[in-house]
């Protein structure tokens, strides 16, 4: 059984697909960068398709770095943070319930047969 976190998905997409339908890297596939783009103005993510047309040789470890940095430099606001805006919910609930999630994860990762893709 293979799972992700939601919020990994625009970064995970393309592995996502070949995953899921066997397909190994570098396989091109249509829409592999499809949620990826919607996290990144167009200038940069036009940036980002000409980097990967200079460098066609990455591996899959080298293309979440440059996706990382495109993302921590050219994100659109508010895109990478989620605003919680829910009645009562401090800061402090949400970090307790952060630290809850990401313990639930590393469950997950123990369960037999079970495979996190990450980034």
């Amino acid at each position: 059984m293979f799972l992700w976190c939601n919020e990994d998905t625009p970064f995970i997409w393309g592995q996502i697909i070949r995953t899921l339908t066997n397909l190994p890297y570098p396989q091109k596939i249509r829409g592999d960068f499809d949620l990826y783009q919607d996290i990144l103005p167009a200038d940069a993510f036009a940036r980002f398709q000409q980097y990967l047309e200079t460098h066609p040789s990455m591996n899959v470890s080298q293309l979440k770095k440059v996706m990382f940095a495109f993302a921590e430099r050219f994100a659109l606001p508010d895109v990478m943070d989620e605003v919680i805006d829910a009645p009562n919910w401090t800061d402090t609930l949400i970090e307790k319930l952060t630290i809850i999630y990401d313990k639930d994860i590393e469950a997950i990762t123990r369960i037999p047969k079970t495979q996190l893709l990450l980034p």
